[in-house]
C-alpha cells in the first residue's frame, strides 16, 4: 500500500482535508449547539408537541447546522482514507474496513440530512408537516433519531479500525491520531451500550446528542493531528 506521506500529492490531499475536516467540525458544532432543543429531554422551555407542525418558525434556522454536517460527514470519508494511506501495512485490513464502514454511515446521514433539508423543510413552510410525523427531528422516537443513532455508531466502529490500524504504525504525532481514532470510536460505542440500559425506550435522543459531540472531538483532534504528521514528514526543499 502506497504511503500518503511519501507522495506530494497525497500529503496536500490530506492536509487540505483535515483542514475541511476542522472547519467543518468548528462551524457544525457551533450552529447545533446554538439551535435549542424543542422537544424531547433536554427541552426545558417553549416545547413543541406533537406533531411539531409549529416548527415551521424555525425554519431554515433549525436546520443550519445540517448542511454544515454534510460537508464533514463527506471530508471525514476523504480523512478515512488518508488514515488507510498511513496506516501500517500489515493493518491495511482494518483500516480498508474502516474506510468502508465510515462510507457506509455517511451514506445513511446523508440522506437522513437529505431528507430533512428537501422533504421536512418545505413540508412544514407549506403546512404539511403533519404528514411526516416520523422523520421529523422534533420527534425523539422517530426515523431522523434513528437513523442517526445508527450511523454515529457505525462510525464508532470505523474510528475503532481506523484508529487501531493508524496507532500500530509508529508512536509519533500519527501515532497520537490513531490512538484518538480508537478513544473516540470505543467511547461512542460503549456510550450506545450505556445510554441503551439506562434509558431503554425512553432514549430518544440522548446517545446522539453524545455521539455527535464524541464525533466531533474525534474527527476534529485527528484531523489536527494527520495534518500535523503530514507536514513534519515533508521532505525539506
Amino acid at each position: 500500500m502506497a504511503d500518503v506521506g511519501r507522495t506530494p500529492g497525497g500529503r496536500r490531499f490530506g492536509v487540505a482535508t483535515a483542514v475541511t475536516v476542522v472547519v467543518a467540525v468548528v462551524i457544525s458544532a457551533a450552529l447545533a449547539v446554538t439551535t435549542p432543543p424543542r422537544s424531547g429531554p433536554y427541552c426545558s422551555t417553549g416545547c413543541l408537541t406533537r406533531p411539531w407542525t409549529d416548527a415551521a418558525s424555525f425554519v431554515p434556522r433549525d436546520y443550519w447546522w445540517m448542511y454544515a454536517m454534510l460537508v464533514l460527514l463527506l471530508a471525514a470519508v476523504a480523512l478515512a482514507v488518508t488514515v488507510h494511506g498511513l496506516a501500517a501495512d500489515g493493518r491495511a485490513m482494518a483500516s480498508h474496513t474502516g474506510v468502508l464502514l465510515g462510507t457506509a454511515a455517511t451514506t445513511l446521514l446523508v440522506a437522513d440530512y437529505g431528507i430533512q433539508l428537501a422533504v421536512v423543510q418545505p413540508a412544514l413552510l407549506a403546512g404539511e408537516g403533519g404528514d411526516l410525523v416520523l422523520w421529523s427531528q422534533y420527534n425523539p422516537h422517530g426515523l431522523f433519531i434513528a437513523l442517526e443513532d445508527v450511523g454515529y455508531a457505525v462510525w464508532g466502529l470505523a474510528f475503532v479500525l481506523l484508529g487501531s490500524a493508524l496507532a500500530g504504525r509508529r508512536r509519533g504525532v500519527a501515532g497520537a491520531a490513531g490512538w484518538t481514532l480508537l478513544a473516540g470510536g470505543a467511547l461512542t460505542l460503549v456510550a450506545l451500550v450505556a445510554c441503551a440500559l439506562a434509558y431503554r425506550s425512553a432514549l430518544g435522543y440522548r446517545f446522539e446528542v453524545t455521539a455527535l459531540a464524541l464525533t466531533w472531538l474525534t474527527l476534529g483532534a485527528s484531523a489536527v493531528l494527520v495534518a500535523v504528521d503530514l507536514r513534519r514528514t515533508a521532505p525539506r526543499r
